[in-house]
């Protein structure tokens, strides 16, 4: 927006020069006429009448152009710029939905563009074969890094703002909530529950986050407590995407997921994957669906183990060894996983190894967020040493202290730290040594990653 205003500022002396023929008056003193562009600024066309105010305007001008066939001059002067917080079936034929991977999309159908990639070029001359469209949608960008530092008086990589970015994925509403409680706490490498408990004594902050978002706004019958239950389902990177077939008989699952797509909450990865049409949820919605699930009491509703049981015993979870390895991560049997890894070390290419171990460490967990990243990291390494005491290889060592630093790193809600990089890092470079393969590459490239903190 302000790029486009400072361009009209810039080429507003040569527009408004008067010009031969106009209808308009208003420039008495020249006794010359000019045109005029006009700008339109709407918030929230999803909300009612928004969407049949820009389909009115489309149908207007295009319904000049054909009673002005040969008016090729006419002078479209008006630009709508707008926000929508929903996806518009309208756009769906001319633009990919941002929960649709690329790959497999019909040629004249285009992806949407992030705020800072769109163009005018892209804008004005679509490529050959792109189906016309009179809208152009793009993703409006999270709130970065440097806004949230200056919103908590902290240092860009400081572990409170390390956390909020995380935590957040940039929502400017979750940072506004959070910028309080993380302004007067004293954050440490390692705490899990800084944001899972609530000074004042509240429950649960997750469900306020969570009704405070409006999720059951366009749900009849369909209650939060019903998200909550849904949420290995939603969270599950393999499930989001349209095209997915899974076979799992839960109550509002197919509508819920439905809903998250709609009101622009998902988004497809668009990147080597290792799974088909991989999607992920938005950070904080995902990881408040699942601490809520997490803490659920007994009697309240499926449990955490119940729901993630039946992602892992679905039919087409048992076909791919990679979601299975995820849910029994989720389900916290950290020896299958550490097992399947150490098996797969040497027999496929570590960049792929990699991209199936950074999918399978997102799973979530819940373990007590009472305490801290080391007392757990050595509990589940001891748990996989007393799972498999002997005859141990240097590979499966190694792997087990990566699994263990990772999964409790990729907690969104955990405050990341020095030792859990050193651990990883320390386990990559462990790895390349032993590696069997002529290409460590990956191995090494993931060692810096974790060093720099930007591993998971």
């Amino acid at each position: 927006m302000a790029a486009f205003l400072a361009d009209v500022r810039e080429n507003h002396p040569r527009l408004a020069k008067p010009e031969e023929k106009s209808p308009c008056d208003c420039d008495i003193s020249q006794q010359r006429k000019h045109r005029h562009n006009w700008v339109v600024v709407l918030d929230d066309v999803d909300h009612a009448g928004g969407t049949e105010f820009l389909a009115d305007l489309v149908t207007a001008r295009e319904r000049y152009a054909v009673q002005h066939p040969n008016d090729r001059d006419a002078h479209d002067a008006l630009l709508v710029i707008a926000t929508s917080g929903r996806w518009q079936d309208e756009w769906g034929t001319a633009w990919l939905a941002p929960w649709k991977p690329v790959s497999g999309a019909p040629p004249a159908v285009r992806p949407m563009a992030d705020c800072e990639e769109a163009s005018y070029e892209d804008w004005a001359n679509p490529a050959n074969g792109a189906l016309d469209s009179p809208y152009y949608p793009v993703r409006i960008s999270s709130q970065p890094i440097g806004r949230i530092a200056r919103e908590l008086d902290s240092g860009v990589r400081s572990p409170k703002v390390t956390l909020a970015h995380r935590a957040t994925g940039g929502l400017p509403s979750a940072v506004a909530q959070l910028t309080e409680r993380l302004r007067s706490s004293d954050v440490r490498e390692g705490d899990r529950d800084l944001l899972v408990t609530d000074p004042r004594g509240e429950q649960d902050p997750c469900y306020r986050r969570l009704a405070e978002l409006g999720l059951t706004e366009h749900l009849d019958g369909v209650h939060l407590d019903d998200f909550v239950t849904a949420a290995p389902f939603a969270t599950a990177p393999w499930l989001i995407p349209d095209a997915a077939q899974s076979r799992i008989d839960q109550p509002h699952v197919g509508r819920i997921l439905t809903e998250l797509r709609t009101s622009l909450w998902v988004t497809a990865k668009n990147a080597a994957g290792t799974t088909e049409d991989q999607a992920a949820l938005h950070p904080w919605i995902a990881a408040n669906l699942v601490s809520a699930l997490a803490r659920r009491g007994n009697g309240d509703g499926p449990t955490y183990t119940d729901q993630f049981r039946a992602l892992r015993d679905d039919p087409d979870t048992a076909q791919d060894p990679v979601r299975l390895a995820y849910c029994n991560l989720a389900l916290g049997d950290i020896g299958e996983v550490i097992t399947f890894f150490e098996r797969e070390f040497n027999r496929i290419p570590h960049a792929e190894w990699i991209a199936r171990l950074e999918l399978v460490l997102n799973a979530p967990d819940d373990l007590p967020p009472g305490r801290d990243h080391a007392e757990l990291y050595e509990e589940l390494v001891n748990l996989d040493n007393a799972r498999c005491p002997t005859d141990r290889s240097e590979i499966r060592n190694n792997v087990a202290r990566l699994i263990a630093a990772g999964w409790l790193t990729a907690n969104p809600f955990a405050v990341r730290g020095e030792k859990q990089r050193e651990a990883m890092a320390n386990a990559f470079a462990a790895l390349a040594a032993t590696s069997h393969q002529p290409d460590v590459g990956a191995l090494v490239s993931a060692k810096k990653a974790a060093h720099r903190g930007e591993f998971l």
